[in-house]
């Protein structure tokens, strides 16, 4: 065994692991700080940037939001809620066409998302976006999906997104807006990759 080997094995026997359910904040700062560090030397984390579109009633209340990032060409959606009363209206549609817009003015050619089985797998389908992960094992029936969708550059003359082509696709989920699906059907298939 070389010096360095048996240092490294001496070493890793003084160390003590430790399990937890809830985070220790003195810990979890420290690991935090080492990987924030570490990546901001190795990427351009520095020109990540927020995107932020909420839809408000006339008197300032938030109705829905779509809530991500943009990186280069890729755009996360985090986010996307409308408030229950004004869910299955076009709501949204339109939040997410909006967030879209904005993802194609930042030159991004790509937007990616996670959904779950009992969110809107479907409504996202409809709004062409494809799965390329899912992830079961959570539960009966609980299925983490991974979606993306290329987006075209074009615009209409006026400078408004173009329309956003919608596919008629299989049942789906009770949460999805502009759908009238009952729940029995609220487990996706597989999402097609």
């Amino acid at each position: 065994m070389s010096t360095n080997a048996a240092a490294a094995r001496a070493s890793a026997m003084d160390l003590l692991y430790s399990t937890h359910e809830t985070p220790q904040p003195e810990a979890a700062a420290v690991v935090d700080a080492g990987i924030g560090g570490y990546n901001d030397a190795a990427a351009p984390l520095h020109e990540v940037r927020g995107l932020f579109v909420f839809a408000r009633a006339a008197g300032g209340a938030v109705l829905g939001g779509a809530i991500g990032r943009s990186w280069g060409q890729c755009c996360e959606l985090e986010q996307l809620w409308v408030a229950e009363e004004r869910r299955r209206q076009g709501l949204g549609r339109e939040l997410l066409r909006h967030f879209e817009a904005e993802a194609r003015r930042r030159a991004c050619t790509l937007v990616y998302l996670d959904t779950w089985s009992f969110q809107a797998p479907r409504f996202y389908e409809k709004l062409g976006y494809r799965g390329v992960l899912e992830v079961a094992g959570f539960g009966p029936g609980l299925v983490k999906y991974t979606l993306h969708k290329h987006l075209p550059p074009e615009a209409t003359e006026a400078g408004e997104p173009a329309p956003i082509p919608v596919r008629d696709t299989a049942p789906a989920s009770p949460g999805c807006e502009d759908d009238a699906t009952p729940a029995a059907n609220a487990i996706p298939e597989r999402v097609k990759r």
